[in-house]
This record gives C-alpha cells, sequence and structure tokens, in this order.
C-alpha cells in the first residue's frame, strides 16, 4: 500500500467534489479501498487559499479517507462524532474521537481478517498509517484540547440561542 500525495491545483467546486470521491487503491490491496488520493491530499491545501476556511480542512478530508474506506467505519464515526456534537455542543471533541474510532476501527478489522488479501506488512502499515494520522490530527488540535481542558472552548450550537 502506498500513500499517494501530490498537490491538486484550482480545487474550486469541482474539487470539492473529487476530494470526497470513493477510490479504488492498488493491486496490493486487492481491491480495498484504503488509500489517501492526490485530489483529498490537495484539497487541504487549496480550499483554505481559495475559500478562506479557517478550520475543519484535515477532519474533512479525513471523512473523505473514512468513506472511502469502509462505510460501516464510517457510519461508527458519525454515530460518535453526531453523539458528541449534540451531547457537549464541541465540534472539536467529536471531530479528535473519530480519530480514535478510525484507529481503534483499522486495527479491529485488521486482526479480525477483514483486509484479506493483504500481507501482514501491509496491514501494520495501514495500523501505523492511521496512528500517525491521529497523532497529526491531536497534535494540530493541541490549543482546542487546551481549551476544553480549562472549559473555554467555543460551543457550536445549530440554533442561535434566544437571549
Amino acid at each position: 500500500m502506498r500513500i499517494r500525495v501530490c498537490w491538486y491545483k484550482n480545487a474550486g467546486v469541482a474539487g470539492y467534489a473529487e476530494a470526497f470521491r470513493p477510490v479504488q487503491s492498488d493491486s496490493q490491496t486487492r481491491g480495498k479501498k484504503s488509500c489517501i488520493p492526490p485530489e483529498r491530499a490537495g484539497f487541504l491545501f487549496n480550499c483554505k487559499t481559495l475559500y478562506n476556511f479557517k478550520g475543519g480542512k484535515g477532519i474533512a478530508a479525513t471523512a473523505g479517507l473514512l468513506l472511502s474506506f469502509d462505510l460501516r467505519l464510517t457510519l461508527v464515526a458519525a454515530i460518535v462524532f453526531l453523539a458528541v456534537f449534540f451531547l457537549t455542543h464541541y465540534v472539536s471533541l467529536g471531530s479528535l474521537l473519530v480519530y480514535v474510532v478510525f484507529v481503534a476501527g483499522i486495527i479491529i478489522m485488521g486482526q479480525n481478517g477483514q483486509f484479506t488479501g493483504m500481507s501482514q506488512a501491509n496491514i501494520y502499515e495501514m495500523y501505523v498509517l492511521a496512528i500517525l494520522l491521529a497523532i497529526l490530527a491531536y497534535y494540530k488540535h493541541w490549543p482546542n484540547i487546551l481549551r476544553l481542558i480549562h472549559g473555554n472552548e467555543n460551543k457550536t450550537y445549530l440554533k442561535k440561542k434566544k437571549a
């Protein structure tokens, strides 16, 4: 399994759709969807400059990775995110817990033999990559984690509160 990363120029609206389409991985995974295509990686860098997004690009790209990887894992992660969000109104907490679900799901699926046709070395490589993505997410969200610990992280509400 190889991770392919390159710059996807002029993402635009079409690039947004491209960033989240399912992609077949290389022949080593025998049809399993388990790679990060270049358009997802490139979308991360372009949407900030094109649309002035302030946050959520990495989590959105991971959602695309989850969607292309395994639908069951995506549904579990979505349920965890929505439950945490509606109970606490912290988007950052829900997003970070999605990475816990992602890593745990990859390891559980690998140990249960759901990656048939993949060598043990490739399965371990997937574990390492999932863990590295989670570490990167927690590193990039360290200020959010500190704000959560100190109780001054911004809450997000779908409806405006009545004054």
